[in-house]
């Protein structure tokens, strides 16, 4: 089992921190190995259905969101055909003027990958660390998020 946490204060109002992760059309914006999406819009029982980038490998993932308190906190669970079960949980709260933002990884996977598990351990630790940190510059810096609007959107956007 793979466990991954980390915890990040964000500059932002804890409603403008979840609005902003409640909106799955943001994900692609901040984390680096999402390369496609489908989702109905969230709330508990709403299904995903993802594609990620892993060692250069698609990984996809379909679940539903689980768990979902507004302004508060929503989990994921999910599983497919590389991945035994995924579950990530964002939990959000006011810190000092601010939001902290904890999330929590954990995956299974196959026993086939047991000499892996290493190098995806660490692999899961920096994803998370860097979506968090890349979160926090976009909702800090509302210039940088209009700048991303104005790029070229992914081709899962386009159909």
């Amino acid at each position: 089992m793979i466990r991954s946490r980390h915890s990040i204060h964000i500059d932002r109002p804890v409603d403008e921190v979840f609005d902003y992760l409640r909106d799955h059309e943001n994900r692609i914006y901040w984390q680096g190995n999402l390369v496609e999406h489908a989702h109905e819009r969230l709330a508990k029982g709403s299904r995903i259905t993802e594609a990620r980038n892993v060692l250069g490998r698609r990984v996809e993932i379909k679940g539903e969101i689980t768990e979902y308190e507004s302004d508060r906190r929503f989990t994921f669970v999910g599983s497919g055909p590389h991945v035994k079960r995924l579950e990530y949980r964002y939990v959000l709260k006011p810190d000092d003027g601010g939001t902290r933002l904890d999330t929590e990884v954990d995956v299974e996977l196959p026993e086939s990958f047991g000499l892996a598990v290493p190098v995806i351990q660490r692999l899961t630790d920096r994803e998370l660390e860097h979506a968090h940190t890349t979160l926090k510059d976009i909702l800090e810096n509302t210039k940088a998020h209009e700048m991303a609007k104005q790029l070229p959107r992914h081709k899962h956007h386009t159909n």
